[in-house]
């Protein structure tokens, strides 16, 4: 069942991120910024919902291999580029931000 969940929404977001972008593209949106905004967050929606990296990096390697496969352009390296991005902002910066003192930047002298 657990297969089959992830399969569905696998292929739900999928069909989004190919919906998000054709909406604005005639929208009227920049070409290269809707491919990168539209990549980023694919990459964030996966991983959030998958939660491990070695899935995360599959449905992604998987999504822009058969993408490849069809158009065959530059463009999708950097999609799976911007992607794989957000997928080590998520897995391995923010935690890392999370326990990091901040306090030390909002102190101020006092007089």
């Amino acid at each position: 069942m657990l297969v089959i969940k992830n399969t569905f929404v696998f292929l739900g977001s999928i069909l989004a991120i190919c919906l998000l972008i054709i909406t604005f593209d005639k929208i009227g949106m920049n070409r290269h910024f809707n491919i990168l905004f539209s990549a980023f967050l694919y990459g964030v929606f996966i991983t959030t919902y998958f939660k491990t990296i070695g899935l995360s990096l599959i449905c992604i390697f998987l999504f822009y291999g058969f993408l490849l496969l069809l158009t065959e352009s530059f463009e999708v390296f950097e999609m799976f580029s911007i992607s794989c991005l957000a997928l080590c902002l998520i897995k391995i910066v923010m935690p890392k931000l999370k326990y990091k003192d901040l306090g030390n930047i909002f102190l101020t002298r006092k007089l």
